[in-house]
């Protein structure tokens, strides 16, 4: 009973009140975990939008921005390069010292400095050493100016179709070219490049989702810190070309699967060549007009009208003997990129005719090693290849109506 008795005793001093009023009188103590933790997060990865702050193209209209009242709202970016001349980044600020990249003129790297160029009138600037009550142009006068020397292209024989991807490019800072859902996405991007209206947005997925555009997108804004990478690092296996021709050719894939193209349903309109600093432009425009040929020969046996002579192979071979074939549909106009070390030349081919020369024009050169470009390039990349994928959809409803009339005409011959 002795025993009974302690383990009461015990029991109640456990749950006494006065022992619980005890403990509430103690001071609080916040409880600490038994050990610290010293395994530090992640530094984030920097974004670019210091960079970005600065992204201006020359030809920026100050327009109001549809439905935003931020300070973004208004775009206030010279217009004329020769008035702000002193203030545009120069090509060697990039880096210093043992990292410094080089950014030698066109004809270094044997592009021609043409008469007309997409990208001559794009400029960056240093917004702090501007003073807007000192700017004095009009967008208007700008935008007519630009017109004037797109149309004139024509007179340069230049076809419809490249004077178009042309005039993109020449004012992708004039007018919108993402949808406004992209605008978190590209923080510090003016939002005058931003539309709520889905149809005026030219960088869009067709099919495809939404995000998987933004991010193919997205890929090429950060693409020049990678191409430069590799010169800092004096990097042995991967060259500036050879990330630039990776680069384009993922968009380029984007760009198919999201409009459903492929080898079985379509005629592709853009190659891409590549090769190093040391290879001749030359040799790097006949490499690309033999492959661009290749395709022109795709799209003559495919808009030829059959005559006497079924095959096209065996055109081409008495075409000096006989008149130039015809066709239903004109050969259209061709497209290729051509990088070399950090420079990226966009060209535009139409084919020769019977008797004729081919067409190689440049649509614009561009140069990676300047870090304040990097999202006027991505976006006039982007338009390029957009542009690409809008025609090849195009030209894919005229072959699919060819093969349709071709089907029905075998239907109806007897000896068929």
């Amino acid at each position: 009973m002795a025993f009974l008795s302690r383990l009461s005793d015990n029991f109640w001093s456990f749950v006494s009140p006065r022992k619980t009023k005890q403990q509430r009188d103690k001071p609080f103590k916040a409880a600490t975990p038994a050990s610290k933790i010293s395994k530090k997060l992640p530094t984030p990865v920097p974004n670019l939008t210091s960079q970005m702050r600065r992204y201006r193209s020359l030809g920026s209209p100050a327009v109001e921005v549809e439905g935003s009242s931020s300070k973004r709202s208004r775009l206030s970016t010279p217009a004329s390069s020769a008035q702000f001349e002193s203030s545009a980044t120069s090509e060697s600020d990039d880096f210093e010292g043992d990292t410094l990249i080089d950014s030698p003129d066109y004809k270094s790297y044997g592009f021609d400095q043409e008469e007309y160029n997409a990208n001559d009138d794009t400029i960056v600037v240093d917004e702090t050493q501007i003073d807007p009550d000192e700017l004095t142009w009009d967008p208007d006068e700008e935008r007519r100016a630009r017109e004037k020397k797109a149309d004139a292209l024509l007179e340069h024989g230049w076809s419809a179709d490249a004077i178009k991807v042309f005039k993109r490019i020449q004012n992708r800072g004039f007018e919108p070219l993402m949808p406004w859902d992209w605008e978190k996405d590209f923080e510090a991007i003016p939002l005058a490049l931003f539309t709520k209206d889905w149809n005026r947005a030219y960088i869009k997925p067709t099919f495809g989702t939404e995000f998987r555009a933004c991010k193919a997108l997205q890929n090429l804004v950060y693409l020049g810190p990678r191409v430069r990478d590799t010169i800092i690092n004096h990097s042995s296996t991967r060259q500036p070309e050879d990330v630039l021709g990776k680069a384009i050719e993922d968009y380029i894939k984007w760009s198919h699967e999201d409009a459903k193209l492929n080898a079985s349903n379509c005629i592709p309109l853009l190659s891409v060549v590549t090769g190093s600093k040391d290879t001749s432009t030359k040799d790097l425009q006949n490499t690309l007009i033999d492959a661009l040929e290749v395709t022109a020969d795709r799209y003559r046996e495919a808009f030829v009208i059959h005559s006497s002579v079924e095959d096209v192979s065996t055109i081409n071979e008495i075409s000096s003997e006989i008149d130039a074939p015809e066709f239903t549909q004109p050969i259209p106009t061709l497209y290729g990129a051509i990088m070399t070390h950090t420079m990226m030349g966009l060209l535009a081919y139409d084919s020769p005719g019977h008797g004729e020369a081919p067409q190689l024009r440049t649509v614009g050169i561009f140069d990676w090693g300047k870090e304040d470009y990097d999202f006027w390039n991505a976006l006039a990349l982007a338009i390029f290849v957009v542009h690409c994928r809008d025609r090849a959809i195009e030209l894919k409803e005229v072959l699919d109506n060819l093969e349709g009339e071709l089907g029905s005409d075998d239907s109806d011959d007897p000896d068929a």
